[in-house]
């Protein structure tokens, strides 16, 4: 194992809001348990693990996260619930002092990473639900739509297995057409009736979901563009009724050129205006920050708002930089969402 351990691949453009899970294997010893009869559960010895825990909250008193299909305790060795493990990529959610927070699962989850020390540098696809939509299906399989099935084989339900909230942005490494392999008869035959291939129209995008892969459709996600990045400190914001809120959004090229900017609000109820100029292009590698104010309604109906900030340039015409903002009546919160 000593000749295969290398540890992630180097990446020579690497995207500032992925990382790649990569704690040092010889020092990483995270306490965990076992059940090794139905009566002798209890602490494993010490020992490496290739895996980060992960907490509701930036501290390590918090709770660890959860999935609704796992219900053996949190610390057991086979509850990957809430364990990141190493050479699985992430966007990131949130830098807390020495806690950052990843999209896992549909959840935002932190773990302690002091300077950066338990992850690498990350690249890959990202997509996140369709602006306007609350949250988009994830599925365990990528089945094909009913009309594509021919006569005699019964069509496969398409059921989620999970859902992607609209601020979740995830890691996608394949986009697949979707097939169906319909095998009734398992003995040897030259029947063709017997092993069929069905092929749809329905196309899904792969997903680092939470511990495993997950399938979205791709009519159901956006792409979001690898030539600029759009991040804020705070995505999600409190006030008392008549005031403001003031967002600080960073807009960023991650290319090597000059390349022209333009940025759209869509979704909002409340007054939600760009208080500072928004450059006409940006040049290599360049960032330039932009605020946004929100005013807060008199009265307590509706209680909060969104508003999804779009950045587009002509040089990736069909991806976006997508931010969601929620807002809302109350008191103020501060919920860091910004990459390393």
């Amino acid at each position: 194992m000593d000749l295969v351990r290398g540890g992630p691949a180097q990446i020579n453009n690497p995207d500032p809001q992925l990382v790649t899970i990569n704690p040092d294997f010889e020092t990483n010893m995270p306490a965990m348990t076992y059940c090794y009869t139905s009566n002798d559960c209890r602490a494993v010895p010490t020992q490496s693990a290739n895996f980060l825990y992960l907490h509701t909250q930036p501290n390590a008193n918090s709770p660890l996260i959860s999935n609704q299909y796992i219900g053996s305790t949190p610390t057991h060795a086979n509850n990957w619930a809430n364990k990141a493990v190493t050479g699985q990529t992430y966007v990131v959610a949130g830098q807390q002092d020495a806690w950052q927070a990843i999209y896992f699962g549909g959840q935002k989850a932190w773990f302690h990473n002091p300077n950066g020390v338990h992850t690498t540098a990350g690249q890959g696809l990202k997509v996140r639900p369709k602006v306007g939509q609350a949250s988009i299906p994830v599925y365990g399989r990528a089945y094909p739509e009913a009309a594509a099935y021919p006569q005699g084989i019964t069509p496969q339900a398409i059921t989620p297995i999970y859902t992607l909230p609209a601020d979740n942005v995830v890691v996608a490494t394949k986009l697949y057409t979707s097939t169906y392999y319909s095998s009734p008869v398992y003995t040897p035959t030259l029947d063709p009736r017997s092993h069929v291939v069905v092929s749809g129209q329905t196309k899904y995008y792969q997903i680092n979901f939470n511990h495993r892969f997950g399938f979205v459709k791709a009519s159901d996600v956006e792409v979001q563009s690898s030539i600029i990045s759009l991040t804020t400190p705070q995505a999600e914001q409190g006030s008392i009724s008549g005031n403001s809120i003031t967002y600080t959004l960073t807009l960023r090229n991650l290319s090597q050129q000059t390349v022209p900017i333009s940025l759209s609000l869509t979704g909002n109820t409340w007054p939600t205006t760009l208080t500072s100029a928004v450059p006409s292009s940006l040049g290599p590698n360049a960032s330039q920050t932009i605020t946004l104010r929100v005013d807060l309604p008199a009265g307590q109906s509706p209680s909060s708002d969104q508003v999804w900030v779009k950045a587009q340039t002509s040089a990736d015409p069909q991806r976006n930089a997508v931010l969601l903002l929620r807002s809302r009546l109350g008191l103020p919160t501060f919920l860091p969402v910004v990459g390393k």
